[in-house]
């Protein structure tokens, strides 16, 4: 259906004067053939459709970091001023063409937002831009559908910034005004943008209840594109939260959905998370050929940078953990130093900080086990701090980081000859990945602290069950394997 609507969107253009027609009919017209191509899954087209369709209808996207930056200050200057005299600026009678005009900006910038999060751009600024602009001239309405929607965007993108007082502000706002709404479609578009920051708080319950009834909605609709969207929510949730065994049965449905329109982001939104469980589980081969297979799928597809990173590096932690180490040292260094200069934008990022982690310390541990020579161990070394800090990154936006952050850590203080600050990390990880709960983090906490106590320590016998029952939990007979061999 979107492939036979692009093809009459452009007929009607080839047939419309661009510099005489109607400037709403003309955003609608570029609206709608961004839509058709985001149905597709091919982002830097549907970009380029919804910010032609914001330029005409008199919101365009400054094309330079300082344009934007002067943007962003703009409109946050006017949202300061419609939080502090609501009266003045919020809630007018309007034209009617005018109020159109403005809804339409609305939604466009609405949909920015949403492309700008599925390309994983680095760059926070035009996100940041869209959201701010559209909330305010959302403001200037009597309330709508459309601006409730774009106030769960905006605590999503206060949280990245971070300022977390705002997104809850936000975040509350829209809960209010869900009470007198009933905007099915609006309800979706609110749960897909807040459930980004709850799922990387680890707010399970409250993400698979919004998500539950956003995909029933989506369901009724037959809107396939934001069903594979919202259950991606799940699927990577409970990967995190109860490893392979807990988060298999959401996986299974997200392949069903992504195949009803073979969307390539939302087949790779499944790979992703085939990929990880398998390098969790030692079914390298398994996760080497599934990488494979998605990797061949985004050159001909853009599938998303988030998810192509997550098989990227499930591959290569698994590669080195079989021995085939070619050529993997020098991709993880290079994904090391990309994902540094990233911003934090998107919690399931969290999988590649961890599987690029993993194979610094393996690397690490091989090194020092084989006596390789200082330069080489240097540069380890140094790659292990960087995998460390990109975790320190994310973890100051989303908190499921912090159980890895301090496991890492500890490992480090190890490879240092500091045992008692490693042990006093791994009981850090250990309980705050219980806290939330994230029950892989906590089992592999627990290993490390009770392999390396020394033998006949109380401890170190009790922290080594607990690892075996919590892998048993997760369907990891291979780390249960590993436990029980220490013990």
């Amino acid at each position: 259906a979107n492939t036979e609507a692009i093809e009459v969107f452009e007929e009607v253009l080839k047939l419309t004067d661009t510099h005489q027609a109607d400037t709403l009919y003309l955003g609608r017209l570029y609206r709608k053939m961004g839509d058709a191509y985001l149905g597709l899954g091919k982002l830097a087209e549907a970009k380029q459709y919804i910010v032609k369709a914001m330029a005409t209808l008199g919101l365009p996207l400054p094309s330079s970091d300082l344009g934007l930056v002067g943007g962003v200050l703009k409109h946050v200057s006017r949202q300061t001023g419609h939080r502090l005299w609501p009266s003045r600026y919020l809630g007018k009678e309007l034209d009617p063409k005018e109020e159109e005009i403005r809804l339409e900006t609305v939604i466009l910038t609405e949909k920015l937002a949403v492309v700008q999060f599925l390309n994983g751009d680095p760059n926070p600024l035009p996100m940041l831009f869209g959201v701010v602009a559209g909330l305010n001239i959302g403001e200037t309405m009597k309330t709508t559908p459309e601006t409730w929607s774009i106030y769960a965007t905006m605590s999503a993108v206060a949280d990245f910034i971070p300022l977390h007082s705002q997104g809850k502000y936000y975040k509350d706002r829209w809960f209010a005004l869900g009470k007198t709404i009933d905007a099915p479609n609006a309800f979706v578009d609110g749960v897909l943008a807040l459930c980004t920051v709850a799922s990387g708080n680890g707010e399970w319950q409250e993400v698979k209840d919004l998500v539950e009834k956003a995909s029933a909605i989506c369901e009724e609709l037959g809107d396939h594109r934001r069903n594979a969207e919202a259950v991606a929510y799940l699927c990577a949730n409970t990967l995190m939260e109860g490893g392979p065994r807990l988060s298999e049965p959401y996986n299974k449905r997200e392949w069903e959905i992504a195949m009803r329109r073979e969307n390539p982001i939302h087949i790779a939104f499944a790979y992703q998370v085939d990929c990880s469980a398998a390098v969790w589980k030692g079914e390298y081969d398994e996760c080497i050929a599934n990488a494979k297979k998605c990797l061949a799928l985004s050159e001909k597809s853009w599938v998303g940078e988030i998810p192509e990173y997550i098989v990227r590096s499930s591959m290569w932690l698994a590669q080195w953990s079989k021995g085939e180490r070619e050529g993997v040292w020098d991709a993880v260094k290079a994904a090391l130093d990309k994902f540094s200069k990233a911003s934090a934008v998107d919690f399931s990022a969290h999988l590649i900080d961890a599987h690029l982690a993993e194979t610094v310390f393996l690397a690490l541990e091989d090194g020092k086990r084989n006596a390789l020579p200082k330069a080489q161990m240097a540069e380890i070394e140094k790659y292990a701090q960087i995998a460390i800090k990109n975790i320190k990154k994310s973890s100051a936006i989303f908190s499921i980081g912090v159980p890895a952050l301090n496991r890492f850590m500890g490992s480090l203080e190890w490879h240092h000859n500091k045992p008692e600050k490693a042990y006093q990390l791994w009981r850090a990880a250990a309980e705050k990945a219980h806290a939330f709960p994230m029950k892989y983090e906590e089992a592999r906490a627990y290993l490390d602290l009770g392999r390396h106590l020394p033998k006949g320590n109380v401890e170190r016998s009790t922290a080594l069950e607990k690892a075996k029952a919590l892998f048993s939990e997760c369907g990891l007979d291979n780390w249960v394997a590993k436990a029980q061999v220490e013990g």
